[in-house]
């Protein structure tokens, strides 16, 4: 921030980032908290089938992995 003051450029500060991180933070204003990004998993969307599959065999995984 204290570059960004005094009078540098974004692409000018090689801070060892790429110049769109470096963006991203002056934006911020500072630091910013890390955010995971949101991926989708194996099992979204299955969790009613895989409800059912563990109530119809009593609980046993390996009935309802075959299936």
């Amino acid at each position: 921030m204290r570059l960004r003051a005094g009078g540098w450029g974004l692409k000018r500060m090689r801070l060892g980032c790429s110049h769109h991180t470096v963006k991203d933070y002056v934006a911020a204003g500072g630091v910013k908290a890390f955010k995971s990004p949101e991926r989708k998993k194996w099992l979204d969307g299955l969790e009613g089938c895989l409800r059912e599959g563990f109530i119809r065999h009593r609980g046993n995984a390996d009935v309802v992995r075959q299936a």
